[in-house]
């Protein structure tokens, strides 16, 4: 049998989400490691959230394909070399505005840090 010696740790959601960069700059170290801690822990949760459930999707489209109950939809053309590239470029253009725009609130907010980048 395995035997150790376990405690329970929860982490806290940080009590200010999106604080300023004097506000982080004035956090103990501790107070900085359980932000980091709590976002860490977020960001694995949410990884994990998609792997499952791309897996289960694979999983019980294979299953219903094999079953027969899957209804595909049909013959599909594939996308012009056209609306590929219109399509590339407005996937791309979409996230460099969004970008831009998360930067323009940084600045604006007084959020944007060299040290600490955007907050």
């Amino acid at each position: 049998s395995v035997h150790g010696n376990f405690t329970e740790q929860t982490i806290e959601e940080p009590q200010a989400f999106l604080p300023t960069i004097a506000k982080i700059r004035s956090m103990t170290d501790q107070e900085r490691a359980e932000r980091l801690h709590w976002f860490l822990s977020v960001f694995l949760l949410v990884f994990l959230c998609v792997v499952i459930s791309g897996t289960v999707i694979m999983v019980v489209g294979a299953e219903l394909k094999a079953l027969g109950s899957y209804q595909s939809l049909g013959h599909t053309a594939p996308l012009s070399k056209g609306a590929q590239v219109k399509l590339v470029i407005l996937s791309f253009g979409g996230t460099v505005l969004l970008s831009f725009a998360a930067c323009l609130w940084s600045l604006q907010t007084g959020r944007l840090s060299k040290t600490l980048g955007l907050d």
